[in-house]
């Protein structure tokens, strides 16, 4: 097994407070940062197929989740199983970086709490645990370039259809801001916070022993995890990283990126800031990388792609001639909005997406064809759209690095707050239809029905636009009336019935008739020559 790759993180330039560029390298891969990894659905990027993926986009790595691959247990998954790696598995291109995670992005909620040993996650087939070796046996198997350390991190209960604010909370010192709409960090008490610390510790040492005893050579890099709890709360924790500072070879996960500037300088200086804090805007991209945040684990094109939102923001700000600051929006949701909440304009605009975007979805087609795909329930819809707001990210994150290298970071940051509005637009849209991974029902709730039918019996469908009350009751009763009388036959014939009975009813003709109307008509019928000659 050949030599794993030198992991070389270097810090190019520094922008007060703490916004900095730099280069990731790992082997052949470089990747300049600040910049984003996609959070994938069993290694694939939604709604983008390899050749498209590869054409059309500019993706640098992936996040990957181990529960995406197990069902019942570990032993009988295909992924462990398999002798191949999780690259060569999943066939994520060797150009690309890949991270492995305990639970995807963002974690849905489990009935059962996390333990000393184990924490919930929810398979293809059901909740279960997931034992902290369990975890690391699969890191060491599947040959990733980077393994997230299993951290206790309680979730909670989300509602898909609310819109999310920012993570961060306005002081760095104060707990992160829960967001609305997703599923996020519970807000322990003084018990519980003392738990989280204590399993997160043991758990990484056992990860270090485990690694330092392992035989193989191709080991991934380890990244440890930041609670989202104040620095004082894990403190010991945090002292157990600064010790083993040299074997964190691959970085720090940090949930809860306002606590960043409380983190001891000897971890933050030198080591790669991955953040597992989920931005729902730019403007909480931007905060996070003004703290220091180098890779995001972003979702926000994949969210905006799911509701039909096409994002239209640029950094810098664009010129402001001739057009009000307050009407520039973050993106456009093609299903409609306040204004316009049937998005019936955007049946006839042949404009593109976004006004200047050179990606393949503006280049090649315009909003009324989305919106169309998107009534249609088309697949093509979403795979513009995605390609369309990943192209906006990169070139997003491209802007920032160039802004930090100029030291002009912070005046553009406060300028792109001024010119756009501070939240996207509210998701409307249905989407594509919900996986079971993206949900669950609460217990003691009645489950829900997240896809709507695609086809219902007419009947239904009638008696749905009849409306409630004496109407549906009246249509309820003429169908009982209806289903009580037998079905009467237009035409009754007799099952005995002769050929003059059957000419009677128009259900046949007589050959000698039918030779007679060819003679008037001097049509050849067929067989009579034969039966003259």
């Amino acid at each position: 097994m050949s030599q794993p790759d030198e992991m070389l993180f270097r810090i190019i330039n520094t922008v007060k407070p703490g916004a900095r560029v730099g280069k990731l390298s790992l082997g052949t891969n470089a990747v300049d940062t600040p910049t984003f990894f996609i959070p994938t659905a069993r290694g694939a990027i939604p709604h983008l197929t390899p050749d498209v993926q590869k054409t059309h986009t500019k993706i640098e790595g992936r996040c990957v989740a181990l529960e995406d691959f197990l069902e019942k247990g570990m032993a009988g998954a295909p992924l462990i199983n398999s002798p191949l790696s999780l690259t060569q598995f999943t066939a994520i291109p060797s150009n690309q970086i890949t991270i492995l995670t305990p639970r995807r992005s963002p974690p849905v909620s489990t009935p059962s709490s996390n333990n000393d040993r184990s924490i919930g996650i929810i398979t293809s087939v059901g909740f279960r645990s997931l034992n902290w070796n369990e975890y690391i046996d699969a890191g060491l198997k599947l040959h990733p370039n980077f393994l997230v350390a299993m951290s206790d991190i309680p979730t909670a209960p989300m509602d898909p259809k609310a819109t999310p604010p920012s993570y961060l909370s306005e002081s760095p010192s104060s707990p992160p801001t829960p967001p609305i709409g997703l599923p996020t960090f519970v807000k322990p008490g003084k018990t519980r916070t003392r738990k989280m610390a204590d399993r997160t510790e043991k758990w990484f040492t056992a990860l270090l022993e485990s690694f330092s005893k392992s035989t193989v050579t191709e080991k991934p890099r380890i990244i440890a995890p930041i609670l989202p709890l104040p620095i004082e709360d894990q403190k010991h924790y945090l002292e157990v990283l600064q010790e083993s500072k040299d074997q964190i070879t691959g970085g720090l996960a940090v949930y809860a990126a306002s606590y960043i500037p409380s983190l001891p300088t000897s971890l933050t200086s030198n080591l790669p800031l991955f953040s597992f804090d989920e931005p729902t805007t730019p403007h909480d991209i931007l905060s996070q990388i003004s703290l220091g945040i180098d890779v995001f684990n972003l979702n926000l094109a994949t969210t905006n792609s799911d509701h039909g939102i096409a994002l239209s923001f640029t950094f810098p700000e664009p010129s402001n001639e001739g057009v009000s600051l307050s009407q520039r929006k973050l993106g456009t949701n093609l299903w409609g909005d306040a204004e316009d909440p049937a998005g019936e304009r955007h049946r006839t605009d042949l404009s593109a997406l976004s006004e200047g975007c050179s990606c393949y979805a503006c280049r090649s087609h315009h909003r009324a064809y989305l919106r169309h795909l998107l009534d249609a329930k088309e697949m093509t819809g979403w795979v513009l759209l995605q390609i369309h707001n990943l192209h906006t990210l990169t070139n997003f994150f491209a802007a920032v690095r160039e802004s930090i290298a100029k030291g002009t970071f912070e005046q553009d940051k406060a300028r792109f707050g001024e010119v756009y509005e501070q939240e996207l637009p509210e998701k409307t849209g249905e989407g594509p239809r919900l996986r079971g991974y993206q949900f669950r029902t609460e217990p003691g709730t009645k489950p829900v029905k997240r896809n709507k039918p695609a086809y219902q019996p007419l009947k239904k469908a009638d008696e749905s636009e009849q409306g409630e009350g004496e109407g549906e009751a009246e249509t309820a009763s003429d169908d009982a009336a209806v289903d009580t009388k037998p079905e009467e036959p237009l035409l009754s014939i007799d099952q005995n019935a002769d050929a003059d009975a059957l000419v009677e009813k128009g259900f046949a003709e007589k050959e000698e008739d039918v030779l007679k109307h060819a003679e008037k008509k001097d049509v050849v019928v067929p067989g009579e020559d034969a039966k003259k000659d």
